[in-house]
Formats: structure tokens, C-alpha cells, sequence
């Protein structure tokens, strides 16, 4: 990348400004101008540019002239199940569920029955929003974070925005309405990327393997040994390793491997229970689905880890008496201690399960 002589850069041969916009003289024949469907992200990137630019010519900000025009161009998808709001005609304000989509007509079975509406009613698309309680599951339709889920924590029908928690990571999002469909399962968005998957164990640099926590657009975010998340992109990504043959030994000197159940007994996660995901050397990748962090994913020494029913541990050590450590009805969790047991030895031809 070199600056060149004006306010622009030059990278292979094309010229960017300082906001990495590509700068590029088109016929206005070859735009698509219609049926444009920005996500919050990009309008956001827009605005933002668009409001600087302007202050520096005029005084004056253009957010509110590009915001609007996201806001009253965008094409609404509707599926069945979303909840929708009439905004157009003699129903406005009624609100109820899409039923069926038949190409632009949508019917929607309204949610008033005490006042005789039982029947569904048919209208077309510029005539509903998408409609949103505080509490809704939903699912992410479109941008870097599609397919991901979570609840709606604030509305806002003035700017046609929800902000969501995700269900994984617990960190929120704002996006349009628009792009939101009422959701009944949980999901952390992508699982797979290339020939690479979520869970994972990559070769991430010279004998440094990582597990892959979080599929993105064009990368991953991945966990190593030490605990420490960062971004791979698809292209820096070595081989995976798939050696389920690997082996450690807990603290009590029992062997254990992929697929066991161990408790957590000392360190950062002490008290933790977690199905081994993968075997690194001395440490272990567990997974336990109540971790909303990571995707489940955390990392601990094997040495500070006991399999479960082996070593004395107690149930309040496997995460309580009751519940379990993963949400079992205490499948892998107990209310009194467990009888000391002689440590385990594997053979390879136990481990296939």
C-alpha cells in the first residue's frame, strides 16, 4: 500500500480513501439502485462516512439522510412464525403471526381474537414491519453474525432496531428488525468454514494447535492452551489433527482421553465439569453446554482435572447435587461423595466408543 500525491491510497493498481472505501468511476447503467438490502453493520459504516464528509464540506451531518433511506428502502423477508404489525390502512396496529407466505402476499392469523378477528387475513409486504417483544427468541437472518441466536433485550420501532444477547457469548448486537426471525433453537451461527468446522483441533503456526471456538465469515476465532482467544484467518490455518488415540493423566494418575468426563479440581475452573473434547499434550479441551462463553469451550491442565467416579470427588466438586454440571438432572452429579477407586489404565481398542 502506497499514499499517493491526493487524499487516496493505491493498493494493486486501485485507489482507496483513509476509510478504506474503494474509489472507482462506473457507469450509472451498470448500479443496482433497487431492492437493496444493507445490514445495520454497513449503513452504520456509511453513516458514519457520509455524516464526517458532509460536516467537512458544509457543516452539516447526512446521517439522518442515509439512515433513512436503509430504513424506508429495505426489503422485509417474512417467514412463517414471525410476528408482524400492520402500518398501512383501516387494521393498522394490529398485530399477529405470518401463517403462510404466498410469493407477495402474506397471511398472517392476528392475535385479537376478542374482537372476532379468528380468520387469517392477507395483505402485502409494504403493509407489515416485523414486530418484536423484549424476552422474543430470535435468530440473526443476515451479516456477520447470521444464523446466530439470543433474546431481544431492547426495541426500538422508531429506528426499526432490536438489540439482542446472544445465547453463546452473551455479548449484544443491534440490527434492523428486518433482519430477526422468531427462533425456537439455539445456535452460535456457522459451523463450518472451508474444510474446517466449529470444535476443531487446527495446527495454527509451527506445532501451535488451537481449537476453533467460533466460525466467522472469513476466519475463525480460536482458543489455545494458555486460554487466549484470537482470530485465524481461513488461509493461516494448518491441518486438523483428529488423534482420538491421544491420551493424559488426571491427578489422580487415571489415563484419560476423548470423550471422558472430568471434574475440575484446582485453577481457574475449579469446580467445573466438562466432556473431553481433545487431548493437547498435557492440557484438555472440555466442553459443558451451561458455559455460554467460548461455545463451551474451556482449556485446563489434565493435572488439574479428576475423572468422574474416580478420586473421591464430591458432587458439590462436579457443579452441585441435583442439577449436574451439565444440566442433567444429576447424571454426572451427585449430592455425597464417591467411593475411592484404583486409577484407571485405557487400552487403545477401549477408547473407540
Amino acid at each position: 500500500i502506497a499514499p499517493s500525491s491526493s487524499s487516496h491510497w493505491v493498493w494493486r493498481g486501485k485507489k482507496f480513501d483513509d476509510d478504506g472505501f474503494m474509489i472507482k468511476n462506473v457507469r450509472t447503467t451498470a448500479l443496482q439502485v433497487e431492492a437493496i438490502n444493507p445490514t445495520l453493520e454497513e449503513v452504520q459504516r456509511f453513516t458514519s462516512k457520509t455524516s464526517r464528509d458532509e460536516f467537512e464540506n458544509d457543516g452539516t451531518a447526512g446521517a439522518n439522510q442515509v439512515s433513512g433511506f436503509a430504513f424506508n428502502s429495505k426489503k422485509v423477508e417474512f417467514r412463517k412464525g414471525d410476528r408482524v404489525k400492520v402500518v398501512e390502512g383501516e387494521l393498522s396496529n394490529l398485530t399477529g403471526r405470518v401463517t403462510t407466505v404466498t410469493g407477495d402476499t402474506i397471511f398472517v392469523l392476528p392475535e385479537r381474537a376478542d374482537l372476532g378477528l379468528t380468520e387469517t387475513l392477507d395483505f402485502t409486504a409494504n403493509e407489515l414491519i416485523k414486530f418484536f417483544r423484549n424476552g422474543d427468541h430470535v435468530m440473526i437472518t443476515a451479516g456477520v453474525r447470521k444464523d446466530e441466536t439470543g433474546h431481544v433485550v431492547d426495541v426500538n420501532e422508531e429506528e426499526k432496531t432490536v438489540t439482542i444477547i446472544h445465547d453463546t457469548s452473551r455479548n449484544t448486537t443491534k440490527v434492523f428488525s428486518s433482519d430477526v426471525t422468531m427462533c425456537n433453537r439455539i445456535s452460535a451461527g456457522k459451523e463450518t468454514l472451508g474444510n474446517y468446522r466449529l470444535y476443531d483441533l487446527v495446527m495454527l503456526g509451527q506445532g501451535n494447535y488451537v481449537v476453533i471456538v467460533k466460525v466467522e465469515n472469513t476466519s475463525f476465532r480460536v482458543l489455545d492452551v494458555n486460554g487466549n482467544i484470537q482470530t485465524a484467518r481461513l488461509q493461516d490455518v494448518g491441518r486438523k489433527r483428529r488423534n482420538i488415540y491421544a491420551t493424559a493423566y488426571d491427578n489422580r494418575q487415571n489415563q484419560i482421553t476423548q470423550g471422558d468426563v472430568v471434574s475440575v479440581i484446582s485453577g481457574e475452573h475449579k469446580g467445573l465439569k466438562g466432556e473431553i473434547k481433545h487431548v493437547q499434550k498435557s492440557y484438555i479441551y472440555l466442553y459443558n453446554r451451561q458455559i455460554n462463553k467460548n461455545s463451551g469451550i474451556f482449556v485446563v491442565p489434565a493435572k488439574q482435572t479428576v475423572l468422574s467416579g474416580y478420586g473421591g470427588v464430591t458432587g458439590a466438586a462436579g457443579g452441585g447435587g441435583g442439577g449436574g454440571a451439565f444440566g442433567d438432572g444429576g447424571a454426572f452429579g451427585g449430592g455425597g461423595g464417591v467411593m475411592m477407586q484404583q486409577p484407571r489404565r485405557i487400552n487403545r481398542t477401549n477408547v473407540m466408543r
